[in-house]
């Protein structure tokens, strides 16, 4: 076993199990706080062990603050886990007591969003994670789009809150993983194989409960209310109370989370089996053996894993005699020991959203343990795996490179036909689940329309919604900004046509038709119009006496044609996504005489003269449309 430290200040450095006391390394995590199971539980893993410190090498160490990151040998493959954070400084005596807490105790802090409501579940702890600095791994859950309407109010409501609040509203508990995620799930969400354990695995059996326990119905109480709502039946009933995210629309969400784990049955049971430090609250036992050789079906709901020693397993749950109802999560004392010292350091430590990727990225490539290959043959042509595990059956992250492109999947081998979720195809198209960059550039992008009511939200870097448009907005703001192109045109072209006049009846000698010209230049959506003044007649100075004043117009990409006027011939300016044109009335029709063409750059037509200005065709500035002015 490993522990790389990495404190605050000063360089990291590796602990390893000769330098820990004997029996006193410890992983504790939990899904069930009180003595029945819970949804919406958010505890905080710990992990405790205690250093011989008997020459005070560790004690000019600054533990508090520290990230450890956990990795343990396991028949000679490495285990990751987890990542564990010192919250509070350790007794520097000859044995020092180390006490960390994994990313979970980042949400021990005041609920002082800015996030902006009505907001929906999903947004509400993808800002929590944001706000937190902690990765959300889980985007897909129960009840993830319903719509909480006032944030709720409280001075000691923490994030810690919102983090459980939403979880018991999708039916899920919230958890860190070994790789500092978020994830919000059930019993069975995250498994991939059976989990068998038999009397042979067991090192102390204190009891296994003579019935399954089997949920069936979800019950609501609410604040305000004496009123009760239920789905399902209250035989054995989770009951929800005081959850201040759940508004409205009761019938509708308790009725997805009873959908999700109604009828979900196990054994409650408390044992101690051999250590296995791979076994989280969340998996199912899907074959129990009792010391009688029947075999049942359960659960974990929490453990704690001893290095060198056993593995304390539970399954907790009272009869229906003995309890009545189930109850959701409760914040324990022990949740609320987590120290504000955590809160300060991690508060210290807040960065933009993209530089959390660029310090995820790293933390992630730092702490991986490498990877394996494989290689299979087909007709001479070769296709090549990359997977976490040695053998690419057991594996679960697994990458594949092929003549069309890169892909992977964290779902496993799936007997020989993966699915892959993510990936590169030799056309140029990438699939991925969430991009993190500096900038975007793109001719088109499309924005999930879910009905005719189109909600088009635009989300800040910090999490905030930014704007809500509907469709009607979106007509009405593209009616007034066609209004505002076309008033600003049209006051441009009289702006600088009044300076051009001006600057040509002022100038005198051979330069007259150099002195002044009007350039429209189209780069993509930006129109940019310039006029060129020269003050002083005399060609020497002139390069120094040049005054250029310049006037932006940003266009949408919709079609359009403006009026920007003229004495003698009307003239159109068209605006096109990958297009801006001139159209003049020749012979009763508009006909396109000269336009700009992102492909084709500019192009003449046919002699364009738009009021006092006619068009030149200049070599030096192919990507220009330069107007010289014509005179009287």
């Amino acid at each position: 076993m490993t522990i790389t430290v990495t404190p605050i200040t000063g360089s990291p450095f590796t602990i390893t199990e000769d330098d820990i006391i004997e029996g006193s390394f410890s992983i504790e995590r939990n899904w069930a706080l009180g003595s029945n199971i819970e949804i919406g539980c958010a505890d905080t893993s710990e992990l405790i062990f205690t250093l011989d410190n008997s020459d005070g090498q560790w004690s000019n160490i600054r533990w508090e603050g520290a990230q450890l990151t956990v990795v343990l040998d396991i028949d000679g493959e490495p285990l990751q886990a987890g990542i564990f954070t010192v919250d509070e400084p350790p007794r520097k005596l000859t044995t020092m007591q180390i006490k960390a807490l994994d990313d979970m105790a980042k949400f021990n802090r005041p609920y002082n969003t800015d996030l902006e409501y009505p907001a929906s579940l999903l947004q509400i702890i993808q800002d929590a994670c944001s706000k937190c600095n902690v990765t959300l791994g889980t985007v897909n859950f129960t009840n993830k789009e319903y719509v909480v309407g006032n944030r709720p109010e409280g001075q000691d409501i923490t994030y810690h809150h919102i983090v459980a609040w939403v979880a018991e509203l999708a039916g899920t508990n919230a958890w860190i993983d070994h790789l500092r995620r978020l994830q919000l799930s059930w019993y069975g969400d995250n498994q991939t194989g059976d989990l068998e354990i038999s009397p042979d695995d067991m090192m102390v059996y204190n009891s296994i409960a003579e019935a399954d326990i089997e949920i069936t119905g979800i019950v609501y109480y609410s604040a305000d209310s004496e009123q009760g709502y239920i789905a399902g039946t209250d035989t054995y009933a989770i009951v929800i109370e005081d959850n201040p995210l759940l508004q409205d629309n009761y019938a509708g969400v308790l009725s997805a989370i009873y959908a999700k784990i109604g009828g979900f049955t196990y054994r409650p049971y408390d044992i101690e089996t051999v250590g296995y430090p791979h076994l989280w609250p969340g998996d199912v036992i899907t074959t129990f053996k009792d010391i009688e050789g029947n075999e049942l079906t359960s659960i974990i709901t929490n453990h704690t894993f001893r290095l060198n020693g056993n593995s304390k397993l539970q399954a907790k749950g009272e009869t229906q005699t003995v309890k009545g109802y189930a109850t959701g999560a409760p914040f324990t004392p022990r949740q609320k020991r987590v120290l504000q010292a955590v809160a300060q350091i991690e508060a210290a430590r807040q960065t933009s959203a993209m530089e959390q990727a660029v310090l995820r990225l790293n933390e992630l490539m730092s702490n991986a343990l490498g990877f394996y290959t494989s290689t299979l043959e087909v007709g001479g042509a070769k296709k090549v795996y990359i997977h976490d595990k040695p053998e690419l059956e057991e594996s679960q992250v697994i990458w594949t490179m092929t003549e069309m492109g890169l892909a992977w999947t964290d779902q496993g081998w799936n007997d020989g036909d993966p699915v892959w979720h993510y990936g590169i195809t030799s056309d140029g198209s990438l699939i991925v689940k969430l991009i993190q960059a500096i900038g975007i550039m793109a001719e088109w992008i499309v924005i999930n329309d879910q009905g005719d009511d189109l909600i088009t939200y635009l989300q800040a870097m910090d999490g905030r919604i930014a704007s809500k448009v509907s469709q009607t907005e979106v007509q009405d703001l593209e009616t007034g900004l066609l209004e505002h192109i076309s008033n600003q045109i049209e006051q441009t072209v009289s702006d600088l046509t009044a300076t051009l006049e001006q600057t040509v009846a002022d100038a005198e000698g051979p330069i007259r038709d150099e002195m002044a010209q009007m350039q429209l230049k189209v780069n993509e959506f930006d129109l940019k119009f310039s006029t060129v003044e020269i003050a002083n007649s005399d060609l020497e100075d002139r390069m120094g006496q040049i005054e250029e004043k310049t006037n932006y117009l940003h266009f949408d990409g919709q079609n359009a044609e403006l009026l920007i006027g003229g004495t003698e011939f009307e003239t159109k300016l068209s605006l096109q996504p990958n297009k801006v044109g001139f159209k003049q009335n020749i012979g009763g029709q508009d006909e396109l005489v000269s336009y700009w063409d992102a492909e084709q750059r500019a192009q003449y037509l046919l002699a364009l003269i738009i009021g006092k200005f006619k068009i030149q065709n200049l070599d030096s500035h192919p990507d220009h449309l330069t107007f010289l002015y014509a005179g009287e």
